[in-house]
């Protein structure tokens, strides 16, 4: 099935900071599992033996100024932008943690980032389901330093 993607500048927003911001997968096609942490099994979906790794999933809303997009991004996207690996958000998970979140949540959002977004055309057609995934993020200004043309 084609993906619609579109490219757009915007600020990125972390919806919830007491969201869990890594779900356990297998490491052959990131499917979720109910594994622990290095626990070796055979994955339901590709049938490949694997071991258990978090992978960082992140509920963003994207800001162009224009209007606001919910989103989702997903393992080496989501650790870029957070500036931090899966297992350091599987580690940090917890509310006395909330602290540390915040902080790379602030440090998110006060950057414009360059997205391609895709999305499921016939996803896009129902009205109670929209599913935007971020395919790419590179930061382009801080908020503190745009228009400045150093």
């Amino acid at each position: 099935m084609q993906k619609a993607k579109f490219w757009i500048k915007a600020k990125v927003n972390v919806i919830d900071i007491t969201q869990v911001f890594y779900y356990m997968s297998c490491i052959g096609c990131n499917k979720g599992t109910g594994y622990k942490y290095n626990e070796s099994f055979i994955c339901m979906y590709c049938k490949n033996q694997g071991v258990c790794k978090p992978r960082a999933r992140t509920y963003v809303e994207l800001d162009d100024n224009t209007g606001k997009l919910a989103a989702t991004m997903f393992g080496e996207v989501a650790e870029q932008a957070l500036g931090c690996s899966a297992v350091e958000l599987m580690e940090r998970a917890g509310e006395e943690n909330l602290p540390y979140v915040k902080r790379i949540a602030d440090k998110l959002s006060k950057k414009i980032w360059k997205i391609q977004v895709y999305a499921d055309p016939e996803k896009l057609k129902e009205k109670k389901y929209r599913q935007f995934n971020v395919l790419s993020i590179e930061a382009v200004e801080d908020e503190e330093n745009a228009g400045s043309s150093c």
